[in-house]
């Protein structure tokens, strides 16, 4: 299975990778609220302050992520204590020229470009039986994968996989966390209108596995209401 990173947002890609570089090497990172990091986005101190030191980015274009790490690691050389393993991780894939450009930028903090997480990196460590808790926590990354969406589909009452595949990786991109937003959500999905499709597959990307065919069995009752209305 092939996971797309940029359905995160900052602060979720933070997270996802924390759990990653926790369950790689086994230790508990220090993260940390929002805000400036001074290149720091999660940290490991053990015998010493900065131990480890952890970087996320997502971005989309390799040229932006690039001038991103030059900003980087100026922030690095003033820490102090420096680190003694910097780790820096993507959403973007990177070839293997990209990969080895990012790690001289990354010098001498970066041991090795093994300490530089990419997309097929990422998806590679997600793809062992051992980390199925990972890939089950971040349900939001299913949402990338057209497979497994259509699977999902094929249970559901409706016959437009293809549609509310496609519907719903585009919405997910635009969705953003909103409690309030969840409560009122259900009840607009229980009323006609133009609207119900897009909360339905907005309900659908935050609540997960356990309201997936509650949630498409709705739509599609609800498409045939509104779909020329859209």
């Amino acid at each position: 299975m092939s996971y797309k990173f940029d359905i995160f947002d900052d602060r979720e890609f933070e997270t996802f990778i924390r759990d990653i570089i926790q369950k790689e090497l086994n230790i508990t990172l220090q993260s940390f609220k929002a805000g400036r990091d001074k290149g720091i986005d999660c940290r490991f101190s053990g015998s010493i302050n900065n131990e480890i030191i952890v970087q996320a980015k997502r971005y989309t274009n390799y040229n932006n992520l690039k001038k991103a790490v030059n900003i980087e690691i100026q922030k690095i050389k003033i820490l102090n204590p420096p680190p003694k393993r910097y780790i820096f991780a993507t959403s973007l894939d990177l070839n293997p020229s990209q990969l080895d450009e990012i790690g001289n930028i990354l010098k001498p903090y970066l041991i090795n470009n093994d300490d530089i997480y990419y997309e097929s990196k990422l998806n590679n460590i997600l793809s062992k039986s051992e980390n199925i808790d990972l890939e089950n926590k971040y349900y939001k990354l299913w949402i990338t994968s057209t497979n497994i969406l259509k699977r999902i589909l094929h249970n559901s009452e409706n016959n437009n996989s293809d549609f509310n595949t496609e519907r719903i990786l585009k919405s997910s991109q635009l969705y953003v966390y909103n409690n309030q937003y969840l409560k009122q959500a259900l009840k607009i999905l229980n009323k006609e209108g133009p609207s119900e499709n897009f909360v339905g597959r907005n309900y659908f990307i935050n609540d997960g596995e356990k309201r997936l065919q509650m949630s498409f069995e709705q739509i599609s009752s609800l498409q045939n209401h509104n779909i020329t209305n859209e």
